[in-house]
């Protein structure tokens, strides 16, 4: 069973968005797979994009928790984004759950949405002792992987951390 982040820190909460938000994101962006998918696999897939949202951005997120005991990352103490937008506290972004369905829609079509071991992505290495080199060479599949969430990290760029220059201050 889905139970929702409102802002509110809300117990036990798994996702930030419901069913029918996302049925109405896909209708927006158009996703045969999800289309095709029963209510239960749509729950699933938002529970498993919640985790993987945390498990993949949670340290880059900007500001902090509202407290040290709330299900989810979200929400935040208030904070200026890297748009100059404001996101009061108990709010939950939208691009944040706009990255959340994307995933979810990955996690649909059988795609991994959980950072791997890099190390056994390896291909091949080479190590020469003199005057010391190394090489490491990775498996493309790490990097179609990494391809696949360009769409949600666009999504959420405006609230992860960056360079303080990245930032545009509101005057």
């Amino acid at each position: 069973m889905l139970i929702i982040e409102t802002g509110q820190i809300v117990d036990g909460a798994n996702s930030y968005v419901d069913v029918a938000y996302a049925d109405e994101y896909e209708a927006l962006v158009v996703n045969t797979t999800w289309a095709g998918l029963d209510d239960d696999a749509k729950e699933r897939a938002l529970k498993q994009s919640t985790r993987a949202l945390h498990q993949r951005y949670g340290e880059k997120f900007c500001s902090a928790l509202m407290t040290d005991d709330q299900p989810l990352l979200f929400p935040r103490i208030a904070f200026v984004d890297r748009t100059g937008r404001m996101h009061d506290n108990n709010t939950i972004p939208q691009c944040l759950k706009e990255a959340q369905v994307e995933l979810a829609f990955l996690f649909a079509s059988q795609e991994e949405v959980f950072l791997e071991d890099q190390t056994n992505q390896i291909k091949s290495t080479q190590v020469v002792l003199g005057p010391l080199s190394t090489t490491t060479t990775y498996s493309t599949a790490l990097v179609s992987k990494e391809e696949t969430f360009t769409k949600a990290e666009l999504l959420l760029k405006p609230i992860l951390k960056g360079p303080i220059s990245s930032w545009r201050l509101r005057t």
